[in-house]
């Protein structure tokens, strides 16, 4: 940890913290998620329900949301529309 003027020896958690700590619902999807670490120039936020931290969502998970979603549009327009019987 770095804190100007100080020595990391000299500096205790208390005094750096984060006193206010965002978190993400397991409802949320990535596209809110990709906004709130933007807006909040963030990399991390821990996603909780009912006072349990379940995950860490990170700015590496969204390149893999991102594809799950592509996925899930071309399969959507490629796959063939149910026949009626």
């Amino acid at each position: 940890m770095i804190v100007r003027d100080r020595s990391p020896a000299g500096v205790h958690l208390e005094e750096v913290k984060t006193r206010e700590l965002d978190c993400a619902h397991p409802d949320q999807e990535a596209a809110a998620l990709r906004e709130e670490l933007q807006r909040r120039h963030i990399r991390h936020l821990p996603v909780v329900q009912d006072g349990h931290v379940l995950a860490i969502f990170s700015l590496r998970d969204l390149p893999r949301a991102d594809l799950d979603t592509c996925t899930q549009s071309i399969q959507a327009r490629v796959e063939p529309p149910p026949t009626p019987e």
